[in-house]
């Protein structure tokens, strides 16, 4: 029963980092570019969350529809104002330029909002439900439910809709993508503002677990980053898959072993994932002439 608990507990926790890492790999996967300040959209969302929540005293799922369209927002202008113009540059200075807009909206969160901590209402207000010897949390319930409907959407999206195969082509062929009348530039920027809101969606799924304060989008990002080589870059499934997992097995190891080692047991196991399948859960394994 105690590993019953433990495995719930864990997929509240997994299924936050496969979202954040779901929206970075979207944002990877249409300008092959990994976005270092994906953290920090992730935190900014939290604080939109925060602001329709409690500000304006709207709903939880109102409060997230609405951190999710300023996400989205937040993501087109990215797009337009910051890296389109430097698209045409080497990827080392795109990825420099994530990294500065990340500490850019660190900095513009840490002018508004300071460095206390703002605690988040709840998702819901009822009390732990008792089952046996199982008492389940229903914000972790909740928290699993919103985030696998998140993934469940995107996942007929980009099966099924016309602009959802239209970013995959982007992906996978970006000249193809273009030969065929394919408006790139616009899919990138549909692209960012999807990665955004995703991830402004997963900063308003923890938000009511885990207190809002500007440097909370650092150590997500790495949770992200981790998941991603798990499941292995570019891939949707293999963001999720990743994500879950490490979730589930940093609870076992605090609850089996120690809590102190938690954040420890997630790399080793990246460790071992790279060791035996390099190219990552769901990785396609490529090679190159030399």
């Amino acid at each position: 029963m105690f590993l019953l608990q433990l495995l719930i507990s864990g997929l509240a926790n997994g299924c936050i980092y496969a979202t954040v890492a779901l929206g970075a790999v979207l944002i990877y996967r249409a300008s092959g570019v990994l976005n270092f300040g994906h953290g920090e959209l992730f935190m900014v969302g939290a604080f939109f969350g925060y602001i329709f929540r409690v500000t304006y005293q709207c709903s939880y799922l109102v409060s997230l529809l609405f951190a999710m369209i300023l996400g989205g927002i937040l993501g087109i202008l990215l797009d337009k104002i910051v890296f389109r113009p430097i698209s045409r540059y080497s990827p080392i200075i795109i990825v420099m330029a994530t990294v500065a807009v990340g500490f850019a909206l660190k900095g513009f969160a840490r002018l508004r909002w300071g460095k206390d901590f703002y605690p988040f209402p709840p998702i819901l207000r009822s009390m732990p439900i008792q089952i046996g010897n199982i008492l389940l949390i229903p914000q972790d319930i909740a928290v699993i439910v919103v985030s696998v409907v998140l993934m469940v959407i995107l996942l007929v999206f980009f099966q099924y809709a016309r602009l959802g195969k239209m970013m995959r082509s982007t992906s996978q062929n970006q000249l193809g993508a273009t030969l065929v009348g394919i408006n790139v530039k616009r899919i990138f920027s549909y692209s960012w503002a999807l990665g955004a809101a995703v991830g402004a969606a997963a900063g308003v799924l923890i938000a009511p677990i885990t207190s809002l304060y500007p440097d909370m989008g650092g150590k997500m990002m790495v949770k992200a980053f981790a998941a991603m080589v798990v499941g292995g870059f570019g891939s949707i499934q293999g963001a999720i898959t990743g994500g879950m997992l490490m979730g589930v097995i940093e609870n076992l190891v605090g609850g089996y072993l120690s809590t102190s080692i938690m954040d420890i047991s997630s790399f080793l196991f990246i460790i071992i994932i790279l060791i035996i399948k390099p190219e990552g859960l769901f990785g396609v394994r490529t090679f190159k002439k030399v």
